[in-house]
């Protein structure tokens, strides 16, 4: 993330992009994650991707990413 791309920003660019932001395997534009990586979230955060809510898309992508990369790491 460039220092003056916002959350918002960033958020937007990687759901046009084909390649997962967590993991860089392929995914679709318009999806927040590959197959593997979204089915790997708990289902409180796939939910929360796709439902409206005060926080934004943003803010909820960002934290999906984080718990990936956590549970990722702890995986390992």
């Amino acid at each position: 993330m460039g220092l003056s791309e916002s959350l918002q920003a960033q958020a937007i660019r990687e759901l046009g992009e084909e390649k997962c932001a967590v993991c860089g395997f392929t995914k679709k534009r318009r999806h927040s994650f590959c197959p593997a990586c979204y089915a790997a979230l708990p289902a409180r955060m796939k939910k929360a991707l796709y439902t409206p809510s005060s926080e934004g898309y943003a803010s909820i992508y960002d934290e999906a990413k984080d718990w990936l990369r956590f549970e990722g790491e702890r995986g390992s």
